[in-house]
């Protein structure tokens, strides 16, 4: 993964996590000690990118009909990138395989090549098909104690994985060429703990779509 879009992304990530730091500094959306729904990080990942001239989309469906869609995709300004964004509520290493299915979910992903001009236009006709790169983020809502175990870990994932999870989750993270990114502060709690947002970024290599009958076909709009 390049170090400008690597950057980019981290970016990203502050300016969403402020966001949402914010929104918890004002009002706490679960129920006691429970962490919130992860679509609060989609949520205010989406906002960022929108603020940032971004083309966002909520629960973008998977080229491959077989595979269920994706929590997030952003396209940029300049339409000549996108990425695709799955998030998860993370509490310790044992739950790190939770992520699994949406590093593989999302190396698969691209956008739909089969969005023709006639039916939705010359732009996003020349998007789907002209488009040469494309990023995955895996984005866990973690909230960290005085001493987090998932946190040592995720700062140093390569030297000391401590258990089966770990080096599962490190093996998985290197099969998809993915970089663990450092952990972004959301908020801070009057008792001390703390909200962080942990992530993997990686690039997508495009691959061959499945050809999808015509009945299903998503550009038979006329």
């Amino acid at each position: 993964m390049d170090t400008s879009t690597q950057k980019l992304v981290t970016s990203l990530l502050d300016l969403a996590s402020k966001s949402l730091g914010c929104s918890f500094a004002r009002y706490w959306p679960a129920r006691g000690n429970n962490a919130p729904q992860e679509k609060n990080v989609s949520f205010h990942l989406a906002h960022t990118m929108l603020r940032e001239k971004w083309a966002v989309f909520a629960e973008a469906v998977h080229p491959d009909p077989r595979i269920r869609g994706v929590d997030l995709v952003g396209v940029s300004p300049e339409d000549d990138w996108f990425l695709a964004c799955e998030s998860k509520r993370l509490y310790t290493t044992e739950t790190l395989t939770s992520m699994f299915d949406d590093l593989g979910r999302l190396k698969s992903f691209w956008l739909n090549r089969s969005l023709s001009e006639a039916s939705y236009g010359g732009p996003v006709h020349r998007l789907a098909t002209e488009c040469r790169r494309g990023y995955g983020l895996v984005v866990g809502l973690h909230w960290a104690g005085r001493r987090s175990s998932l946190m040592s870990f995720w700062q140093q994932p390569c030297r000391s994985p401590k258990n089966d999870g770990q080096c599962q989750f490190v093996a998985r993270v290197k099969e998809v060429g993915g970089v663990f990114l450092e952990p972004t502060f959301v908020y801070e709690f009057p008792k001390g703990s703390r909200i962080y947002l942990l992530s993997v970024c990686f690039q997508i290599v495009p691959q061959e779509q499945p050809h999808t009958p015509r009945s299903c076909r998503e550009d038979d709009n006329d």
